[in-house]
């Protein structure tokens, strides 16, 4: 009798274990306000390389076009030749591009910040001169660049 009991119950962790392994490229998740599987038809977000970006930033990503509308991505993942000057960016390839710079018609840039911080914490930035916003998965932390630079006019 503890035979069976025991053959029954490996049966259905293997059966638990198999259907797991065989969703791994589609990420399923119940969480940040949607239910629903991530992937770039599902998804409204445009210009994301969405074959080189982590996981959990798709699901952010998505989250955030649902609740707003269509997210438009201006830059995601970079080559290190690309990102000279910052050389620890979240954007770049070699660290698993955890970033994105995005707007949403319509959308203040505030309140998407306030939105990622809420539901995904990581790194946010403003630009208060620029058309759009920065997000990524890494450790919390904010910033908000001002610096306005004007344009020399030729006499």
């Amino acid at each position: 009798m503890k035979i069976i009991l025991l053959l029954a119950a490996a049966l259905v962790l293997g059966s638990c274990q198999h259907k797991s392994a065989s969703s791994a490229k589609q990420v399923n998740k119940t969480t940040y306000g949607f239910v629903g599987t991530v992937s770039k038809s599902t998804c409204k977000i445009s210009g994301l390389n969405w074959k080189n970006s982590d996981a959990r930033l798709k699901r952010g990503l998505c989250a955030l076009s649902r609740r707003y509308g269509p997210v438009e991505v201006s830059s995601s993942c970079r080559s290190s030749r690309m990102n000279r000057s910052v050389k620890n960016s979240y954007h770049l390839y070699s660290r698993g591009c955890k970033a994105a710079d995005i707007r949403i018609k319509g959308v203040s840039g505030r309140t998407i910040l306030k939105w990622w911080g809420k539901n995904m914490g990581g790194g946010r930035g403003y630009y208060a001169c620029k058309s759009f916003v920065h997000v990524d998965t890494g450790e919390n932390r904010t910033w908000n660049w001002n610096l306005c630079r004007k344009k020399k006019r030729r006499a």
